[in-house]
């Protein structure tokens, strides 16, 4: 049986894998793993995150997925994998998933 939200009937935190993703840490992992060494832009990954929602969101959703790939990442970690930014322009960004020790973003910390 899948749980809904009874105010927007929106599905509720189903884990996925075996690192217990939610839904919206599922959606930010596929999609940031499907765009490859290129990446996907910050305002095109909120897209996808919130496509299914009428009103585009929460008020503040640039910050919840800021915090959905905070989350995401720790539960990662031992994957030696980890989601960032390739490169930052302004409020936004290029999103990519590297391997620890290297890869597109071998200078982050």
């Amino acid at each position: 049986m899948i749980r809904c939200c009874p105010t927007c009937g929106r599905k509720l935190s189903e884990k996925f894998g075996p690192h217990g993703l939610t839904w919206n840490e599922n959606v930010i992992f596929s999609t940031v793993e499907a765009a490859g060494k290129r990446g996907i832009s910050s305002p095109d990954l909120l897209a996808k995150l919130y496509q299914d929602r009428a009103n585009g969101g929460p008020l503040f959703a640039r910050e919840c997925m800021y915090q959905a790939i905070h989350r995401l990442n720790r539960k990662i970690a031992a994957t030696g994998r980890q989601i960032g930014r390739k490169t930052k322009t302004g409020v936004t960004g290029i999103y990519v998933l590297r391997e620890k020790g290297g890869g597109p973003c071998a200078s982050w910390s």
